[in-house]
């Protein structure tokens, strides 16, 4: 037969687990939260600094902005590149 203090001692070693997770997650997910507010601030910082009101702009669509101009450069200077060889032939 099983005893009465079975369950009992079965719910203080989960209490007890869970105020150990809880003491090492606490840190972690406070350390977490810090970062994702200083991220959010430096991203808001880099919309800023391109020009675009923070408020309007999400970061990612700067960033695809900046990824198409990158690409559309790297085009233009390879057809560059293409036209003036074929210039000095």
């Amino acid at each position: 037969m099983v005893s009465s203090a079975s369950p009992r001692l079965s719910e203080l070693t989960l209490t007890s687990g869970a105020q150990q997770f809880l003491r090492h997650a606490t840190p972690a997910m406070n350390a977490l939260s810090t970062l994702g507010k200083t991220l959010d601030e430096e991203l808001k910082a880099t919309v800023s600094y391109f020009g675009e009101d923070p408020a309007q702009t999400k970061p990612e669509e700067l960033f695809d902005l900046v990824a198409q101009f990158s690409s559309a450069l790297s085009v233009s200077r390879s057809l560059r590149c293409t036209l003036r060889a074929v210039a000095d032939s």
